[in-house]
Formats: C-alpha cells, structure tokens, sequence
C-alpha cells in the first residue's frame, strides 16, 4: 500500500511535470511510485510513442531540475517514462 507522502510526492511531481511539459506533444497521464518514492514511473501519452521517446530522453536532465525545483526534497527521485500511444 502506498502511503500518503508517496502520493502527495507524485502530485507534486504531476503537477511540475505538466508545466515542464506544456508545449510539447506529449500529456501526462499518471505518476507512480515505481516501486518507491526513489523512483517513479511517469506515464505520458502521444500521438507518436518513438518520437515522444527520443523528445524525453532529450528533455529528461531539465525535467528531473524542474522537479528538484518544485518539490524541494534532499533528494530528487529518479524519473522512468512510459509513452502510451493516444487512441484518437
């Protein structure tokens, strides 16, 4: 069971994720602990899953900063992306 510093952790980091993330073609479906607050599973939707790959994995060193900068924690949990192709 996942405690509520865990989740309230995950909103934190949903919540600068989506501002990191405004502009791109990419929108944040879910933040997870995966499997605990020391990493987390970021789960994103795209039209076009192999681009959205390449696009985070260019953009992952700015997001982990925008995160360390909302949540101020000693340390910033390390983030794993999973792109979701979007159904429209």
């Amino acid at each position: 069971m996942v405690d509520y510093n865990t989740l309230r952790l995950c909103r934190q980091v949903g919540d600068a994720l989506v501002l990191a993330l405004s502009g791109e073609d990419l929108a944040l479906e879910a933040v997870e602990p995966a499997p605990s607050a020391s990493r987390l599973l970021v789960t994103v939707v795209s039209r076009d899953p192999r681009a959205a790959f390449e696009r985070l994995a260019a953009l992952h060193a700015r997001l982990r900063a925008d995160v360390a900068t909302a949540i101020r924690r000693r340390r910033v949990p390390q983030l794993a992306f999973r792109v979701r192709m979007d159904g429209r």
